[in-house]
């Protein structure tokens, strides 16, 4: 069996959309239950990527057999089988807030780290032997950045800060550089750019820091009158430079026929694919230039 870390950064604003509406938005971004992180369903997640590989990547029949093996035929036909590689949801690593200095920054948080941790372990992909992070923590007022950081931050007093928004942290005096490199050599984001803040915090920051946008169906008179076809709502988008992870797992063929592809035939048709995959869309906003996503395997 093959496994591996899919890291996808948004290109451009992203809307995988949940069919639930609690609120003023009518069509929110999908989101864990218990954590209300942003989260990109795996059913939305293979599906996108099973579409790009379909349309635009495979080169000739023998390509398409070994799809099919991997990804599952299509239709329900008596001799079908369920596919060969799995996906898990897509959780969220890295979140873009605006920056006094420099921009903008990612963020992230204990709990955010633990996790990703804990998820390449399960997976058996330990990347992180020689990290313990289980005694990190942050406080409210505190934000943890690489030593070499000094591009986003304020310097005043023998003190250092950097703001948010309108938020202002003070830089811990902790030194965590190896946890924050190990990021970067996971992601490719840049170590001086990458901001750890508390649990609270960052929470806080991915459930009110998305793009609401108002988009407008014009009816028949030119107007958004709901009795002669136009229409007005308000849409959640994830924001561009936000980076997830999915741990994928590639099994052995389950088609029970002679023509059953090796284990190996598999393994390489997904790693020379995923390897090249680069680019590709998820979401229903393709048309309007949304849901762009650059994609990395690790």
């Amino acid at each position: 069996m093959k496994k591996a870390i899919l890291f996808l950064e948004t290109m451009s604003p992203l809307h995988a959309g949940s069919e639930t509406s609690l609120g003023l938005v009518d069509k929110p971004i999908q989101r864990e239950k218990v954590t209300e992180f942003p989260v990109i369903y795996s059913s939305s997640l293979k599906g996108a990527i099973r579409e790009f590989i379909e349309e635009n990547m495979l080169n000739d029949d023998k390509e398409k057999e070994t799809f099919y093996e991997l990804f599952g035929p299509e239709g329900d036909g008596e001799d079908n089988f369920a596919s060969a590689i799995s996906f898990t949801d897509a959780k969220i690593l890295l979140f873009p807030v605006a920056s006094v200095k420099d921009v903008y920054v990612y963020i992230t948080c204990p709990f955010v780290l633990k996790r990703f941790m804990n998820d390449c372990k399960i997976s058996d992909i330990n990347k992180f032997d020689e990290i313990n992070i289980e005694n990190l923590k942050v406080n409210k007022s505190e934000v943890i950045t690489h030593s070499n950081a000094n591009e986003i931050k304020i310097n005043q007093n023998n003190n250092s800060s950097i703001i948010l928004t309108e938020f202002q942290f003070n830089v811990k005096n902790e030194k965590n550089d190896k946890l924050i490199e190990k990021i970067k050599e996971f992601t490719g984001v840049s170590e001086n750019k990458i901001c750890i803040i508390s649990d609270d915090n960052f929470k806080y920051f991915v459930k009110y820091h998305t793009e609401i946008m108002a988009r407008v169906k014009i009816g028949q008179d030119g107007t958004t009158d709901t009795k002669k076809g136009g229409n007005l709502w308000y849409e959640e988008n994830i924001p561009i430079y936000t980076v997830f992870y999915s741990i994928i797992n590639v099994f052995r063929s389950r088609n029970i026929s002679e023509k059953r592809k090796k284990d190996e035939e598999l393994i390489k048709f997904f790693e020379e694919k995923f390897n090249n995959l680069n680019t590709f869309i998820i979401g229903g906003n393709k048309t309007i230039g949304k849901g762009l996503i650059k994609s990395k395997i690790k």
